[in-house]
């Protein structure tokens, strides 16, 4: 195996976290809609064509690379650079943006400066998701120790703004972060939160509609 291709050390996030990409908040319903969407996207790599990709292909193929079992050196620096020319031409892509938080943070431990400076250009175009919020929501706790006040503020004001509406869509958010001072914010800041908005696991109307389907 040549050396570009050895999988890339300290990858913390790599398994448990995916690339972030655009999901509802309520998608949890219809993963058979969404797989075939992800499949459509990924199969258009397949087909050449002519002069620059077409942004959903660059999108998908960023994505495609970062999700393979094994991601070497080669395919995360590809990977980045197909973000750049995406971001290059639609600079208003949240996630995007949050992709290369992503990358960077593959490459580098903890989670730099200009990691942090991405996340908050992604809030600067996104601040309150929803789409989004679930992957940084994620993202921010796994790697709480590292991160700025500024953007502890912004991930704490984003909860606080999606959860009374989406909050039975986030509650397991706390059980997954492997960052221990990380899980210990987000238990402490859901519990206030379903305490405020009288939400919980097991009375919300929603979580209960959702556990009847």
């Amino acid at each position: 195996m040549g050396q570009g291709r050895h999988r890339v050390e300290n990858q913390p996030t790599s398994e448990s976290l995916p690339s972030p990409r655009r999901k509802s908040l309520v998608a949890d319903w219809a993963p058979g809609l969404l797989g075939l969407g992800a499949l459509g996207l990924a199969l258009c790599g397949l087909f050449g064509v002519t002069g620059p990709l077409p942004l959903n292909r660059l999108d998908a193929q960023a994505d495609s690379l970062l999700r393979a079992p094994a991601a070497s050196q080669a395919d995360i620096q590809q990977a980045a650079d197909l973000t750049e020319q995406l971001i290059a031409r639609r600079p208003t892509d949240a996630a995007a943006w949050l992709r290369l938080a992503y990358i960077d943070r593959l490459q580098h431990a903890p989670l730099s400066t200009q990691a942090q400076a991405q996340v908050m250009r992604s809030y600067e175009l996104e601040p309150y998701g929803p789409e989004l919020t679930r992957w940084r929501q994620s993202f921010l706790f796994d790697n709480w120790p590292a991160l700025s006040p500024e953007l502890r503020e912004r991930a704490l004001s984003e909860l606080s703004g999606v959860f009374p509406r989406h909050g039975w869509a986030l509650r397991d958010i706390p059980d997954a972060v492997r960052d221990p001072r990380g899980r210990m914010v987000a238990f402490m800041a859901f519990s206030r939160l379903r305490a405020d908005a009288n939400i919980d696991g097991t009375t919300d109307q929603r979580s209960s509609t959702y556990r009847a389907r």
